[in-house]
């Protein structure tokens, strides 16, 4: 496993960054190249309902810069594939001391059948795990007694498809990460003020032109 980098002095106070081999999914035709985790205490958003770019640039060593661009399309809610539990699910300590933002990155490569469907296949994939992970569904809310907890409504997960400029390994070495780059592979909730604004889950499946893609979370 290779070396945590130093933090950069732009990222949020709160972060962490992680690595790992993940094995070849072979229902889908797809295999995993690795996952970033960054947790961040700060959130951006773009205009909902119509496709938005998202530009970032990354300077190679030979001089040249790479603009990566992400076209994103319109956010869609995906509620669990069958009738969930409702009522009110409390929290544990911990996540009411340390309420953050974490986005996780899983980068896919390319194989012979090709990842054409691999949105599709996620989308469908995640109606599935709401069904026994149905707080993701929910919403956060705060109790009578000032604390944090989830209103498990089935709403739904937001979801969301995008196509980037380039191919996956175009984007550099995700074992130093770029935050910069990496945050146009996740979706963020415009307009959102805080952290009762975001819906629990949000996923990206981001295609490249080689054929392989990335999920962040």
């Amino acid at each position: 496993m290779p070396t945590p980098p130093t933090q950069p002095k732009h990222w949020p106070i709160w972060w962490r960054w992680s690595y790992d081999q993940w094995p070849t999914l072979t229902r889908t035709g797809i295999s995993c190249t690795g996952l970033l985790t960054i947790s961040s205490a700060t959130s951006s958003g773009i205009h909902m309902g119509i496709e938005a770019e998202k530009f970032s640039a990354m300077e190679y060593s030979n001089g040249n810069v790479f603009q990566l661009v992400v076209k994103q399309g319109e956010p869609t809610l995906v509620p669990p594939a069958e009738e969930t539990e409702k009522g009110l699910y409390f929290l544990s300590n911990l996540d009411q001391n340390i309420a953050v933002i974490v986005r996780t990155i899983y980068c896919f490569k390319s194989e012979e059948k090709g990842n054409e469907n691999a949105g599709e296949v996620i989308k469908n994939a995640l109606k599935k795990v709401l069904v026994h992970y149905y707080p993701l569904a929910g919403r956060l809310t705060i109790s009578p007694e000032a604390k944090l907890i989830i209103n498990c409504t089935g709403e739904g997960a937001v979801f969301v498809e995008a196509e980037a400029n380039c191919a996956l390994e175009e984007i550099g070495d995700i074992t130093k990460p770029d935050p910069e780059t990496l945050g146009k592979l996740v979706y963020n909730i415009p307009d959102a003020k805080n952290i009762l604004e975001m819906p629990p889950l949000v996923a990206q499946v981001t295609k490249f032109t080689c054929g392989g893609f990335a999920l962040g979370l």
